[in-house]
């Protein structure tokens, strides 16, 4: 399983913030996840940073009303993720990233013109029902 460095940053920090008692344990298990290889950290590279702040440009931008609205950080999230040839998902609890259907469509278009495999979104209760 792979997690984009802007999404472990991003969940640092939301378990600093909503898990003060047992916060370290859950990022010490995180740690313990990636140094075994069971979750892999994915970083842009330079193949790949060009088209992938390219595409979170275009996340950024879809129009829509609040609800709809794509943030930077989001952004960022799903061009680390979708811009490796080798994730084929990401898993997430945001339902603005899991229900829009335009985001969907632009990182498939996106993906299809690099010849890249499909990619989803999913709910993150779907690793819990795959164990």
């Amino acid at each position: 399983m792979c997690i984009p460095m802007f999404a472990l940053s991003e969940a640092i920090h939301t378990i600093k913030e909503k898990r003060k008692e047992d916060g370290l344990e859950v990022v010490r298990e995180l740690y313990r996840l990636i140094d075994k290889g069971e979750l892999k950290v994915r970083y842009f590279t330079r193949d790949t940073a060009l088209g992938a702040f390219d595409l979170a440009k275009e996340l950024i931008s879809i129009d829509g009303d609040e609800r709809d609205y794509v943030s930077p950080m989001d952004a960022l999230i799903l061009a680390t993720a979708a811009s490796d040839p080798e994730c084929s998902v990401l898993y997430t609890t945001d339902k603005t990233l899991l229900i829009n259907a335009e985001i969907y469509n632009t990182i498939r278009t996106w993906r299809n013109d690099r010849g890249y495999e499909s990619f989803r979104i999913s709910d993150i209760s779907e690793i819990i029902k795959l164990k």
